[in-house]
């Protein structure tokens, strides 16, 4: 049986996590002044009086387009995404399939006022942990099926609420409807 765009994602992904795992352990990641700090509400920043209710993404390539802008300055996208009234920023930190990196977040954390949303493939509680030590809000993408309860566990004990997509595909793989899902603060 051949292996769909996903399911290769999903196993280069599993494979990076225990590599992770092994080069910052928990304990470390626990360490992060990021980590001890109060995650930014994303239902506040949406309900906000006057609140535009757009997550902007911040995105560089896609398995499907292919190379969106890999020459840009994540610093000045999102804060433009930030001064244009975006509610909350979505960045992609998957390296090998969207060109985004854990160092994406830590460079507009302390630029930013609203909610960073990390948007990632989770396949385990581990990234979850590394999202709050990097400074993001909220955990959002694809989830693993075996490993979401306890993911949800983890993200609720956390403080980290998660944003997740839901999308009802026709029989060709095409995306028919999508909605967003908030779980948490």
């Amino acid at each position: 049986m051949s292996m769909n765009i996903l399911d290769t994602i999903v196993a280069k992904k599993r494979f990076e996590v225990e590599n992770s795992k092994m080069l910052q352990p928990l304990d470390l990641l626990e360490k992060s002044p990021y980590y001890i700090r109060t995650c930014i509400s994303i239902s506040k920043s949406l309900q906000e009086p006057g609140a535009s209710g757009i997550i902007a993404e911040h995105k560089r390539k896609s398995p499907s387009k292919g190379i969106i802008n890999d020459q840009l300055n994540i610093n000045e996208v999102v804060s433009a995404y930030q001064a244009a009234g975006a509610s909350a920023v979505s960045i992609l930190t998957d390296e090998a399939f969207f060109g985004g990196s854990n160092d994406d977040i830590l460079s507009v954390r302390n630029s930013l006022t609203i909610p960073i949303l990390r948007k990632e493939f989770i396949v385990d509680v581990y990234q979850i942990h590394e999202a709050k030590s990097i400074g993001a809000d909220i955990v959002t993408g694809k989830h693993s099926g075996e490993g979401t309860r306890q993911i949800d566990t983890v993200t609720s004990g956390e403080g980290m609420p998660q944003v997740g997509e839901l999308v009802q595909r026709e029989p060709k793989g095409v995306a028919k409807n999508r909605w967003l899902i908030v779980t948490g603060k």
